[in-house]
């Protein structure tokens, strides 16, 4: 059956092509000429454009849909316990990060540390990480529809996870200003390396429109900045058998 999956360009145009059972030149010259609803957040008014032109059968076909789940991670992570919400590996995380400056800090201070960030660390940033744990909806994992969304983070005003995780990047802020060296946040770079994560999960409404408009967006030649960007909080663990790739990225900062 097909499955939606915009890892890139041409992918996403294949994948759209095969759900919705249309040729590319049909296709492309549906996405440039269909009349789309004036505001392309309006993601839920393409439905009736889909159905119009290629009828509801495609909804048998859309049984499956990619994300990408981007991130930063020690060389020898397998995820061989799948993807798991911040709640399920904060403590392993916390571990990590004292292991990079276990020379130059005792346990008992690391230990008060992590304390005063999860109750009354006056940082701002301490405040951010207290917001995300309190909060489900940032627990994730996080995944963003369109791979190529990772790749362009000042230009589309999100967080650059490649370079650093936003609980890590509290936690490390938090760090330099309660110990002030060495930098956390250069030993977490340098004991690193960016990755995506790609799995598979249930097709929600919005996806496919979403996948239409980037599509339409390639179409045009405005790549990732001509379409609203969509993102799935999973809310669970994503087990290992739905993992579909891991792949490193190089040459990133």
């Amino acid at each position: 059956m097909p499955i939606l999956d915009c890892e890139s360009e041409t992918r996403a145009l294949e994948s759209i092509g095969e759900i919705l059972n249309r040729p590319q030149r049909f296709l492309s010259q549906f996405l440039l000429s269909a009349r789309f609803p004036h505001g392309v957040h309006r993601r839920e008014s393409l439905w009736p454009l889909i159905e119009a032109e290629c009828g509801s059968s495609y909804r048998q076909r859309y049984t499956a849909c990619c994300w990408f789940h981007g991130t930063r991670v020690p060389a020898d992570c397998s995820f061989n316990e799948g993807l798991l919400p911040l709640v399920e590996i904060i403590g392993n995380l916390w571990s990590f990060l004292y292991s990079l400056v276990s020379a130059t800090v005792a346990f008992e201070d690391w230990c008060r540390f992590r304390k005063s960030v999860e109750s009354h660390h006056e940082s701002h940033s301490a405040l951010l990480y207290r917001l995300k744990m309190a909060n489900p909806q940032h627990h994730g994992p996080h995944a963003f529809l369109v791979k190529d969304v990772f790749f362009s983070p000042r230009e589309l005003g999100h967080q650059d996870y490649f370079t650093i995780p936003e609980i890590v990047e509290d936690i490390c802020t938090c760090y330099e200003e309660s110990f002030g060296y060495p930098a956390l946040r250069g030993l977490f770079i340098q004991a690193t390396r960016p990755c995506v994560v790609k799995f598979s999960s249930n097709p929600c409404e919005s996806s496919l429109s979403n996948a239409l408009l980037y599509a339409r967006s390639i179409l045009r030649g405005e790549g990732v900045s001509g379409f609203p960007i969509l993102s799935l909080p999973e809310k669970r663990a994503v087990a290992p058998e739905r993992i579909l790739s891991v792949k490193y990225v190089t040459n990133w900062a």
